[in-house]
């Protein structure tokens, strides 16, 4: 076996495991991108909470008991931006990530290719050699075969 076979056997496989890195890569951004969502989607009801009205002439004791209500809003709010920060930059993350994996599997496509082409020209270098060598027995057998007629 040629050493060029071996080479893109080797490439086969390192591809392989390309696809596969890109595959999960690819896993972890739906992840982030699902876990971002979720998160925002918390944020976004605790701020529609924070946007209700207040009920007009309410007691002191209910007006209290809102204003603490309201405070531990803000830091849940405050608290669930800072998760979806996180969130996002996981997301960033999780994009580089499946960026990085997908040109190194594109490199490897490419590489694959330029050596399945190398192959190509060497088996139709050899094939073209192997019909020569024929061609030229053939003659040879027939000029061989002429001079013992004559």
């Amino acid at each position: 076996m040629s050493q060029l076979k071996d080479r893109i056997r080797r490439f086969a496989r390192l591809q392989t495991l390309a696809k596969a890195d890109e595959r999960r890569a690819g896993l972890a951004l739906r992840g982030a991108r699902h876990h971002l969502d979720q998160e925002a989607a918390r944020l976004r009801e605790l701020v529609g909470y924070a946007g209700s009205p207040p009920a007009n002439a309410e007691p002191a004791v209910h007006r209290v008991n809102r204003e603490r209500f309201a405070a531990k809003l803000r830091l849940a709010m405050n608290q669930q931006q800072r998760v979806v920060s996180h969130a996002a930059s996981s997301l960033s993350e999780a994009r580089a990530a499946w960026f990085g994996a997908r040109r190194n599997t594109e490199r490897f496509d490419a590489a694959l290719r330029e050596l399945e082409k190398g192959q190509q020209a060497e088996d139709a270098r050899r094939l073209m050699r192997e019909l020569d060598e024929h061609a030229a027995r053939q003659f040879a057998r027939r000029r061989a075969q002429e001079r013992s007629h004559n």
